[in-house]
């Protein structure tokens, strides 16, 4: 192969890399972080304490719809540029 062969297989590497990377952080924060809170809500909690769970769920959540973000655009960007995607 030469270099650009290479190159290009390195880098449609790192793509899948990337977007299996950012699948598994997302799911990472909702199963160990915010599933935890949602038990803790549903099990039932004062209202003091309420506010602070209801609190750090926003927070979480909002970290999860940023992955879930950089997820679907590492994959979109990895279908979009794989070989032989302009040639149908």
């Amino acid at each position: 192969r030469n270099d650009g062969e290479c190159l290009s297989t390195n880098y449609r590497t790192l793509r899948q890399v990337a977007a299996y990377c950012q699948f598994n952080r997302r799911t990472i924060v909702g199963w160990f972080l915010i599933i935890p809170v949602n038990k803790t809500i549903a099990a039932g909690v004062a209202p003091d304490k309420l506010s602070e769970l209801l609190d750090r769920w926003m927070m979480l959540n909002d970290i999860r719809w940023v992955l879930v973000t950089a997820m679907w655009l590492s994959l979109t960007i990895y279908l979009l540029m794989r070989p032989g995607i302009d040639e149908k």
